[in-house]
């Protein structure tokens, strides 16, 4: 009788403790990219690339920013922030930033957080995200580069090419996996190896190249534009 009396508090206990535990894990909150206004589109060792999109009224879930991270802007739009356990913050104040602008985070590693946003403009917001989840060997505090200046940390470098209508730029090379991002429309393309590949036309339009790549940016519209070319380093 004793025994079956222990086995039944034994089964009673578990099942509170299923009840507590479970939803801990429920309520984890997701990564950036599997969030999903923050779509995951390339993933390769430490660089993951998302393009985001959060569209007017939309709230997205909670998710996590624990990586350094460069965004590049396409299209701005106004948005509310809130932390887990906060409240809301009002950003709406704050001056839509120019397509091509990056905003650099390489904060998060330091200072990691929990948030979602409100779009509370009548535009979707819309960015190219670099997440470099490479760790540093040293604990130097970094510094986010000034908004307007150019973008140059451990973890990113940012280069901008301004190629004529219907041209070409120079030829180009790095040391470190880049990303070219096309922030306006109109038609273009990568020649890479005398081979003409990753055509876009849109805004966003991006393409990733492998360390010591050589390759031009060709621009095919009639009007010159300006390229952001971001390089993602190694520390």
């Amino acid at each position: 009788m004793l025994r079956k009396s222990f086995q039944a508090v034994f089964i009673v206990s578990s099942a509170i403790l299923m009840v507590v535990v479970r939803p801990a894990f429920a309520d984890a909150p997701k990564e950036m990219w599997e969030e999903p206004s923050h779509q995951l589109v390339f993933e390769k060792g430490t660089t993951r690339i998302l393009d985001i999109r959060v569209v007017p009224g939309v709230v997205s879930e909670y998710h996590s920013h624990r990586f350094a991270t460069a965004y590049v802007i396409v299209q701005d739009a106004r948005v509310n922030s809130q932390r887990t356990g906060g409240d809301w913050v009002d950003l709406s104040s704050r001056d839509r930033r120019p397509a091509g602008a990056i905003n650099d985070r390489a904060d998060y590693l330091a200072k990691p957080y929990v948030h979602r946003v409100d779009n509370i403009d009548d535009r979707t917001l819309h960015l190219v995200a670099v997440v470099n989840s490479a760790a540093l060997t040293s604990d130097e505090p970094i510094e986010l580069t000034p908004e307007g200046d150019r973008l140059d940390n451990p973890y990113f470098a940012e280069h901008r090419y301004s190629v004529a209508a219907n041209g070409r730029s120079e030829q180009l090379r790095f040391d470190n996996e880049t990303l070219v991002v096309q922030a306006h429309a109109g038609p273009s393309h990568i020649l890479e190896d005398g081979v003409s590949h990753s055509s876009g036309t849109a805004p966003g339009a991006w393409s990733w190249h492998a360390p010591g790549t050589a390759y031009r940016i060709v621009n095919n519209s009639d009007d010159a534009r300006e390229f952001v070319v971001l390089e993602i380093k190694t520390p």
